[in-house]
Formats: C-alpha cells, structure tokens, sequence
C-alpha cells in the first residue's frame, strides 16, 4: 500500500526569519523571475514575490496558486518536506519550479530572492 502525505492546506502563515530550525515544519519561499507584480496563495497565506510561508505543521504535497497582475489564477502541486526550505520562482514562461530543497539549519543563509 502507497500512502501519500499532504501539507495541510491552510493555516500557513507569512513568516520574515527567511531561515527555519532543524526540527520545524515545510517553509516555503517564492520569487518571479524577472520580478513582476504576482500574487501567490501558499496554504491560504498570501504571498508576494521574495516573501516565505511556514506550515503550521509538518510538510508534504501542497497546493501553490499564483495570479499575474490580477489575471487568472493557476495552480500546482509541490511537495514542501518537513525540516526543509522549498524556494519556488516563477518563471518568465509562466512556469512555477522548484529552485531549492534545503535542510533547515539555524546557521542556514537567509532566503535571497535571486534578482
């Protein structure tokens, strides 16, 4: 039998530390390339470009909706592991990707979105 985690899907909350601890839950960080004005919903918190998230428990597969300038709305799933920092972009193609998967560390460098 397979089983499937999924993050959960709301009570995400902006979070400023840009850095996560060992033993905390999924942080997700956004960024569109080249920067435009877009709007991300990352488990019911709202985002913007350059901004993180942090789940209010565990991780897993999470639903990531953006809207460009106020346009339709699009979605994908990413998985967000617990104990890691999943860094997304948007790309200039409209396509969200997964830049980074890094493992929480006090000493980690801080999310930087790229320019």
């Amino acid at each position: 039998m397979l089983l499937a985690a999924c993050a959960p899907t709301r009570g995400w909350e902006r979070d400023t530390a840009r850095v996560c601890a060992d033993d905390g839950p999924a942080v997700v960080c956004v960024q569109a390339r080249p920067d435009r004005p877009v709007e991300f919903d990352v488990g019911g918190a709202t985002l913007l470009p350059g901004e993180c998230a942090v789940a209010p428990t565990k991780g897993g597969a999470l639903r990531v909706a953006w809207s460009v300038a106020g346009g339709p709305w699009e979605d994908r799933r990413v998985r967000a592991g617990a104990h890691r920092r999943t860094e997304l972009a948007l790309g200039a193609d409209g396509e969200l990707r997964v830049t980074a998967r890094l493992a929480c560390d006090p000493g980690m460098p801080p999310f930087h979105p790229l320019p």
